[in-house]
């Protein structure tokens, strides 16, 4: 089931949503929840460590019995747990119960293999006045499972010294935390100003607004052995949660959760038959969660500042232009907190379409041999506003919300061209 028919089949009413985790290799205990609040759960069904699935969980006066949601977990993530055993060369199970799948766990010790030659990384993380978030992402990304690792704090043109001030007092014991400014507004001139000061051969991109997984950064970089010639990879974002309806919103109109199976993109084998394919927004990442070979961001000139939004999309696109290959490793698992109010929300909607057909231009200015694959792209659906699915049993509120949502995001695809030749222009005259 798609993330956003789970949320309408949870909640129609958009009542707030709790989002938890079970382990299936210990014994498994009965849900317990604010009673008052939640009436079901997502839970997020991890075997080893791996995360395999999403299952929706009912819940009676806050409570789910450990045997009523072990069967909806079977039910629902039966073919992935023993595809998961499979892999492991462990026996494949005919149930599962609350006592878990207790044993050996072949792919823990791979994952300890390979921490003991992992290659350094720089975590970039660009911040813009949120230093309550920025601390919560901070203190995950020190509890990452991964052996060399720096972290720098981009500050992008701050209006006070409150990141200065959290960085230098809750973290100056931390030897391997870096704070940077960078003074030019803008995602890409804050990820460049990392790109720049990094001093590994690695870079992994994460927002100020998320917390990671303690394996989330040794998934990301076990994926650069998935192919023969990988410089990107991307990983998956869930919703850190669900308690307000804009943040329903944005899971129905713009969700980062993708499926929980390895993918690879490329021009060679793995090239899709999508007719917006290779420039598909979206279906490959998010900037949120990925990580690049520092060799390739050099190579294309780091991050395009003339993009407002969209810089992540465009350099996804390149590796796959320039014939190398973009890896899909769900396993690298971080939580993003979504916008709680909706003007936020319609600002950020707008800024994706802006994005979006800012990127399709650079992608034709820089790469005209492709042009024909671009043209197709725009041709059969490139530019469409994102059309909401099922409307009819969604309620008003949401229906009005999203439509509003759609009108925006139309705005700003027409707006994104137009806009980033005047960025474009602009960047060429400060770079002279």
């Amino acid at each position: 089931m798609q993330f956003y028919k789970l949320i309408r089949a949870i909640s129609p009413t958009l009542a707030p949503l709790t989002i938890t985790e079970v382990e299936l290799s210990r014994p498994l205990h009965p849900l317990q929840v604010d009673p008052a609040r939640y009436q079901r759960a997502l839970v997020v069904v991890r075997l080893h460590d791996i995360p395999l699935g999403i299952v929706e969980v009912p819940l009676w006066h806050g409570q789910a019995p450990a045997d009523e949601y072990v069967a909806t977990i079977w039910q629902r993530l039966g073919a992935a747990i023993n595809a998961h055993l499979a892999a492991d060369g462990l026996a494949e199970r005919s149930a599962l119960t609350p006592a878990g799948i207790a044993g050996d766990a072949p792919c823990q010790r791979a994952r300890a293999q390979f921490l003991a030659t992992a290659p350094p990384v720089s975590v970039v993380v660009a911040t813009h006045d949120r230093p309550a978030l920025l601390a919560q992402c901070l203190d995950s990304l020190l509890a990452l499972e991964y052996p060399h690792f720096e972290i720098l704090v981009v500050d992008n043109a701050p209006s006070s010294s409150a990141t200065h001030d959290l960085v230098r007092e809750r973290y100056g014991l931390a030897p391997h935390l870096r704070y940077l400014r960078e003074d030019r507004l803008g995602v890409a001139h804050a990820e460049n100003c990392g790109l720049h000061a990094a001093q590994t051969d690695y870079i992994a991109i994460t927002d100020d607004d998320v917390v990671v997984d303690r394996w989330w950064l040794l998934e990301l970089m076990r994926g650069f052995a998935r192919g023969t010639q990988v410089a990107s990879v991307t990983g998956q974002v869930l919703p850190r949660e669900l308690e307000t309806p804009p943040q329903f919103w944005f899971e129905e109109f713009a969700s980062f959760t993708k499926d929980f199976t390895p993918q690879i993109y490329d021009l060679g084998p793995h090239r899709r038959a999508w007719p917006t394919y290779p420039f598909a927004a979206g279906k490959y990442g998010t900037g949120a969660n990925c990580a690049f070979r520092k060799e390739l961001l050099q190579r294309i000139g780091g991050f395009d500042p003339a993009l407002s939004s969209g810089q992540d999309m465009a350099v996804f696109c390149q590796v796959i232009l320039l014939g190398q290959q973009v890896v899909y490793a769900p396993a690298a698992l971080l939580y993003h907190r979504h916008r709680r109010d909706f003007d936020e929300l319609k600002t950020q909607i707008y800024g994706y379409g802006l994005g979006y057909t800012a990127y399709l231009l650079k992608m034709l200015l820089d790469y005209p041999r492709f042009a024909p694959l671009w043209l197709r792209a725009v041709l059969n659906g490139g530019l469409a506003a994102r059309p909401t699915q099922r409307p009819q049993i969604l309620a008003d509120e949401t229906m009005a919300a999203l439509r509003e949502l759609q009108h925006l995001r139309r705005q700003g695809l027409r707006a994104g061209p137009r806009t980033y030749l005047r960025a474009r222009r602009q960047v060429r005259r400060e770079r002279g």
